[in-house]
């Protein structure tokens, strides 16, 4: 009786974009070059799963809503491994499994667009790669499943970043512009307007190179401010991002140079204005601001 194999999946299977997997340095692209087609069946690249938080008073019809966040989200890839031989076969279903052992991090999933954009998505392997063996299965082809459980439910997309740089009581811009501005010998003040071209969150890196006597920073009038003079030569960096958050001086934890209170705010959709108020500026004085485009897709 003949064995049935089946045969690798045709053209009208592919998907585009192309999908790439990275951690640690080592990347793997899920192309046909490397053996990998993707099926059909992807699940996970739309919007998150979200999760209403509504109140039920025990004498009213309904509820009353109160908020809205997202959950963790799950992403599946199903994939067909077709080598050459049995020997190539198995080293790519080990580079896999190694590739995306949990307990050595997260793995990147990137999606490539054809335009050249790209949108990534950190996760942890959240299932077995491979179910029951079917026929002839194990020797030149496999059919797996890719299963990833990302703790962060937003995509990345591309990264922007604007700097204020202090020179001789005048200010240059680099990249988008601080609207209006006044400066003086000492001081510089004014609103920043920042443009997340996202359509969720951004929360930005903060970087003052000093030296600079206070420093105030208000998105939608969440502020946060130092406590103490930066030095000549000080590097301050504040990290808003979920999960990362930190504070540090030339790289040592600094979280007491923060002011009481300091509410590390993000970037939401569209057009904000930031204020910005350092004074104690010299020409060394250096203000960047970085962020991360944040997708609730991967398109």
């Amino acid at each position: 009786m003949p064995i049935l194999v089946p045969t690798p999946p045709t053209d009208g299977e592919a998907i585009f974009p192309s999908l790439s997997l990275a951690r640690a340095g080592v990347e793997l692209w899920l192309t046909r070059a490397n053996g990998w087609y993707v099926l059909r069946g992807i699940e996970g690249l739309d919007n998150p799963p979200v999760s209403l938080l509504v109140d039920e008073p025990a004498t009213w019809d309904g509820g009353l809503f109160r908020d809205a966040r997202y959950a963790p989200r799950e992403v599946f890839i199903p994939l067909h491994l077709q080598a050459d031989d049995n020997a190539e076969l198995r080293d790519a279903v080990r580079d896999l499994a190694s590739l995306l052992d949990p307990k050595r991090g997260a793995v990147t999933l990137t999606v490539n667009h054809p335009d050249g954009r790209t949108r990534s998505i950190d996760g942890f392997l959240a299932a077995p790669l491979g179910q029951a063996l079917g026929a002839a299965e194990a020797m030149t082809w496999r059919r797996m499943g890719l299963s990833l459980r990302c703790p962060d439910p937003f995509w990345t997309g591309e990264e922007s970043s604007t700097s204020l740089v202090v020179s001789s009581a005048s200010v240059d811009f680099l990249g988008d512009p601080f609207l209006p501005l006044a400066v003086s010998d000492s001081q510089v003040a004014g609103t920043l307007t920042v443009n997340n071209e996202g359509d969720a969150d951004a929360y930005p890196v903060w970087t003052v190179s000093g030296p600079a006597s206070t420093i105030t920073i208000d998105v939608d009038g969440r502020t946060w401010s130092t406590s103490s003079a930066l030095g000549a030569g000080e590097v301050l960096t504040v990290d808003t991002r979920r999960g990362a958050q930190s504070v540090d001086v030339d790289g040592t934890a600094a979280w007491g140079r923060l002011a009481a209170g300091a509410d590390l705010a993000p970037f939401p959709p569209g057009t904000t204005g930031v204020g910005v108020d350092i004074t104690g500026a010299t020409d060394d004085t250096v203000l960047e601001v970085t962020w991360s485009q944040k997708w609730l897709t991967a398109w």
